[in-house]
């Protein structure tokens, strides 16, 4: 059964949908050059924001609705493995300038330039889903209707209030919610990799899922996406760590077996082995430490029902029809002190992590 339309529900996806659209179209032509790699990462965030939003937006006609969401998702993955290329490149050219043994330098400079050769031979593909994305029409499409919806919104003068629309919203915040706790239980185990990596795709969606909700809640979200970006944080890196791990073995296998017939003696495998070897337990380390952070941030966070305070929120929001009393709108810094503030004891105010959630997204 098709879900009642909800003018203020529309508004609010309508306003997301249309600024991820621009978003996405003004990358189109750095993602094509290839010169400056944020691009892939902006129009790579925009498809996910994208897709999160479209997910929601059930006042679209069903074929256009399939149609868009099915250009977006080849767009991501034209872009996915490029991106996950930059990022390996940028991390260890960084992780050469910074390390004191000569040594160390060739194996870990020989795993750089190959990465940076598969990135080059990504660059063909990037091309053709950009121009494969501009052919479909599908972004001028996405501008045009939210452009038409919201004119048509605002002459009835549609405001982000009212029971209906906090009633759903308390129900698609829910739902992402309790889809990210369920993944909480392979904290259990630290070697679970494919739980942590399905427990970071879940906190990426329900953060995406507050970030679109955030207008209608003035500030009162705020708190909430700052400490779900922390955790999405933490998550990105131990996957990040769970590649590299698997990339340096392979490539002291399958590849050292390559150079030691290239080369013709072990020698030289040796000393770039050294270097190789070096930076996967570097790796192996840093993941360790991530994941006592994390462990210990979540069981935090469980212990004083974190999570519970935002269901209160949504579930007064639907029974008031607006936000309860003592929300506000706050500034970036100002919803960060938020969530120290509503930290349960034992969790010190921190900074999130140097790398921007955004990095894994």
């Amino acid at each position: 059964m098709k879900t009642a339309d909800i003018p203020s529900h529309r508004l609010l996806t309508v306003r997301y949908l249309r600024k991820q659209a621009k978003q996405l179209s003004d990358q189109l032509a750095g993602v094509r050059e290839g010169e400056d790699i944020e691009f892939v990462h902006r129009g790579r965030v925009a498809c996910r924001r994208l897709r999160s939003v479209l997910k929601m937006s059930d006042w679209l006609n069903k074929r256009q609705l399939k149609a868009w969401r099915k250009e977006v998702r080849k767009l991501l993955k034209g872009m996915g493995k490029a991106r996950d290329k930059d990022v390996q490149i940028e991390f260890l050219w960084d992780y050469l300038a910074g390390i004191g043994d000569r040594s160390l330098l060739p194996g870990i400079a020989r795993v750089a330039i190959g990465l940076e050769h598969a990135r080059e031979q990504l660059q063909a593909d990037v091309v053709a889903a950009v121009d494969r994305a501009e052919a479909s029409g599908v972004i001028g499409e996405m501008l045009a209707t939210s452009k038409a919806a919201l004119e048509e919104l605002e002459q009835a003068h549609v405001r982000l209030d009212g029971h209906a629309l906090f009633l759903r919203l308390e129900g698609q915040l829910g739902e992402k919610l309790s889809e990210f706790l369920d993944h909480q239980d392979s904290l259990a185990d630290p070697q679970d990799e494919q739980g942590h990596h399905l427990m970071r795709i879940a906190a990426k969606q329900l953060r995406y899922t507050m970030e679109i909700c955030q207008p209608a809640y003035r500030g009162r979200l705020d708190g909430f996406v700052v400490t779900i970006k922390r955790i999405q944080s933490y998550l990105g890196e131990i996957h990040d760590c769970d590649v590299w791990i698997e990339h340096l073995a392979a490539t002291l296998g399958e590849e050292g077996k390559r150079l030691a017939e290239t080369f013709g003696y072990g020698r030289r495998i040796g000393r770039l082995a050294k270097g190789i070897e070096h930076l996967r337990s570097e790796r192996r380390q840093r993941r360790v430490g991530l994941f006592n952070e994390l462990l210990d941030y979540c069981q935090e966070l469980d212990h004083g029902d974190y999570w519970g305070g935002l269901r209160e929120l949504a579930g007064q929001s639907a029974v008031l029809g607006n936000v309860p009393p003592g929300g506000g709108q706050s500034s970036a810094p100002a919803a960060e002190a938020a969530a120290n503030d509503r930290r349960p004891a034992g969790i010190a105010p921190q900074p999130l992590l140097h790398a921007s959630a955004e990095n894994w997204t």
